[in-house]
């Protein structure tokens, strides 16, 4: 008897300063890494508010150029969409493929698509993207060394493990920026996905609740 065909679904959020999901992503990926289905949101509801208007709030260049930046990304990646919809694609997602909801800090991202009214709860299995580049790496002198040679260091002085920390790691490229918009981040996210996959001890993956 054939096996059923195991599928994650990596997710990325940006979200607003007030922590709800803006800028929704998220690829279907199968244990390899190909993609089967992909889409990149702007959550209408929350796209409608002016949550970053708060001139005081020392992100608010950088939000702003945030709005620019999906606004010149919404007419061709981007499908603006409201949240009962996105719910609806989420249970399609759900029913056909019945995927482990993937991403790479996960309680971040659950919180911000909990807060914005996005159901998760139907996605059963989860599996944190972050602990296993922790698991894979975290061993490594390879990847030790490079932390310590280029700063990559958590104030309290540890291996740093996000995600841009770790994709400059596989890319070999120290000078690497994480865009921050699902655009981007997703195909950096996948790649890592790919990467820790490949490694002997990638071969251990345990599912989290």
């Amino acid at each position: 008897m054939t096996m059923p065909k195991t599928y994650y679904m990596l997710v990325d959020c940006e979200s607003t300063n007030k922590r709800y999901c803006l800028d929704l992503g998220f690829y279907i990926l199968d244990s390899k890494g190909a993609i089967n289905f992909k889409k990149h949101i702007v959550v209408a509801e929350i796209a409608r508010f002016p949550l970053f208007s708060n001139k005081h709030n020392p992100d608010y260049q950088s939000r702003n150029q945030f709005y620019k930046k999906l606004e010149m990304l919404q007419s061709n990646h981007y499908d603006k969409m409201k949240i009962r919809e996105i719910n609806r694609l989420f249970n399609y997602i759900n029913n056909r493929f019945n995927p482990i909801f993937c991403a790479y800090s996960i309680s971040a991202d659950l919180g911000f698509l909990q807060k914005t009214g996005i159901e998760t709860d139907i996605f059963k299995r989860r599996f944190c993207l972050l602990r296993h580049a922790k698991k894979v790496l975290g061993n490594s002198p390879s990847y030790a060394r490079f932390c310590l040679e280029n700063g990559f260091l958590t104030p309290t002085g540890k291996l740093s493990f996000t995600a841009q920390t770790v994709g400059r790691y596989i890319y070999n490229n120290p000078k690497f920026i994480e865009r921050h918009t699902s655009y981007h981040d997703l195909v950096l996210e996948r790649d890592i996905f790919i990467y820790l996959q490949r490694q002997k001890k990638a071969k251990d993956i345990k599912m989290i609740d």
